[in-house]
């Protein structure tokens, strides 16, 4: 599998996130995607705001305007929270080569465990296909609920890490090795529902190849991501809206919904 092909899944999941961020299943000409995890994510949040100076930001870099410090705290806080989540998502998927925006629909499971373990996550796409899609910083594993086949990566092998990719249960500090922070403006019906938008700019040659940024909404009522949407530098998106109301956190997962590869004993 090519690291490119990580940053699609037939109507199902990318990113990352970044975020990411972010499988061809039905659509078998199209990349497999998707965002992964860190062993740094698993660490506490830094108590100090992030992007100011020696308090957070990069070094020399000139400190955050206020709005995207409070944004950034306000997400490290969300992020310090999260042992484990399970939430249903809707992803929308647009490529050039088709006028249509693709939808699916599944179930995001993340779990941070303790290191060197880590942070692991995995995207169980119901419908239109069955597959799972799972991420750690060792491996990335796809499988096709369908076909029942199995493709596996090594991220180690390639330029980068899923962990560069997701945003979700990482600290600040750690996001902003891979990532800059822009805030955006908030616009449009619903957008009441955010308590800000932030922009994601990738810092590394390796992950701005897949990622020409990305676009992170936070909940006004516990600022947590519900919204992100992936661009790729060819202009095609994969955006993920959470499911808030049906977000279960830090309640015990079955380690056997991680098996993706059926290896347990039975």
């Amino acid at each position: 599998m090519k690291l490119g092909n990580l940053f699609a899944i037939p109507a199902s999941i990318a990113l990352l996130a970044a975020a990411a961020a972010l499988a061809t299943a039905p659509l078998a000409a199209e990349d497999k995607g998707g965002g992964g995890d860190t062993k740094k994510g698993n660490a506490d949040s830094s108590e100090a705001p992030p992007g100011q100076g020696k308090e957070g930001g990069d070094a020399g870099a000139s400190p955050d305007p206020p709005e995207l410090v409070k944004a950034l705290k306000t997400l490290d806080v969300a992020n310090s929270r999260i042992k484990t989540m399970t939430v249903p998502y809707v992803q929308h998927r647009k490529v050039r080569i088709s006028r249509k925006i693709r939808k699916a629909e599944g179930v995001l499971r993340l779990e941070k465990r303790p290191l060197p373990a880590g942070l692991r996550v995995l995207f169980e796409e119901t419908s239109p296909h069955r597959m799972k899609l799972l991420f750690t910083d060792e491996a990335v594993v796809f499988r096709d609920m369908e076909t029942d086949k199995i493709e596996t990566y090594d991220p180690r092998k390639g330029g980068i890490r899923p962990s560069e990719i997701w945003i979700m249960g990482r600290p600040i500090e750690d996001l902003r090795k891979s990532w800059e922070f822009v805030l955006g403006v908030l616009e449009g019906e619903g957008s009441e529902s955010f308590s800000a938008m932030l922009k994601l700019v990738p810092k590394k040659k390796d992950l701005a190849k897949w990622v020409k940024e990305m676009h992170v909404w936070l909940s006004a009522k516990d600022g947590m991501p519900v919204k992100v949407k992936i661009i790729d530098p060819k202009e095609e998106y994969q955006e993920f809206v959470f499911d808030a109301a049906k977000l279960e956190m830090n309640k015990p997962i079955d380690p056997a919904v991680f098996d993706v590869e059926g290896k347990a004993v039975k």
